[in-house]
């Protein structure tokens, strides 16, 4: 009985440490986060625009709070809406469905390429924060896929 506790405690152990270490990263309506007084300064280092101007990423920070992770990107892009043509959808990258950030985005080294058939994809350099208690963080890129026909927005 005693080993069937212990391996319960070591997998119990091994899936937190695992689903903790695992990319969660999502990209979620717009919220709080994404308020343009978060917009990191100056503007015109933190901002950027693809496709004419039709989309415009920002580098947002909630100054600090939640203490680790309060940095995100927020992406303006066309709804895809043949009767919206002009409107434009507010999506978040977060690090997780709870809305969390990342601790640092490198705004100035994010990239672009474009397929045709895809549509345009970021490439964002983030900087994860270390819940395993280092307090270190992890270097990591995520891809951002931004189709203009379809009004789709997700992470590769």
């Amino acid at each position: 009985m005693r080993f069937i506790s212990t391996s319960l405690s070591f997998l119990s152990a091994f899936c937190l440490v695992s689903s903790t270490a695992m990319a969660q990263e999502a990209i979620s309506d717009c919220d709080w986060p994404a308020s343009l007084r978060n917009i990191v300064e100056p503007w015109e280092s933190h901002t950027r625009t693809f496709a004419n101007g039709k989309i415009r990423i920002a580098h947002v920070d909630t100054g600090g709070e939640p203490v680790c992770c309060s940095s995100y990107l927020a992406v303006l892009a066309p709804t895809g809406s043949e009767v919206e043509l002009e409107s434009r959808q507010c999506k978040l990258l977060t690090d997780g469905p709870e809305l969390s950030g990342f601790n640092w985005i490198r705004f100035d080294s994010i990239t672009a390429s474009y397929d045709a058939g895809l549509g345009l994809l970021l490439s964002v350099p983030i900087e994860r924060y270390d819940f395993g208690g280092t307090g270190s963080t992890t270097p990591a890129i995520v891809g951002i896929r931004i189709n203009q026909a379809t009004g789709e927005i997700y992470t590769e």
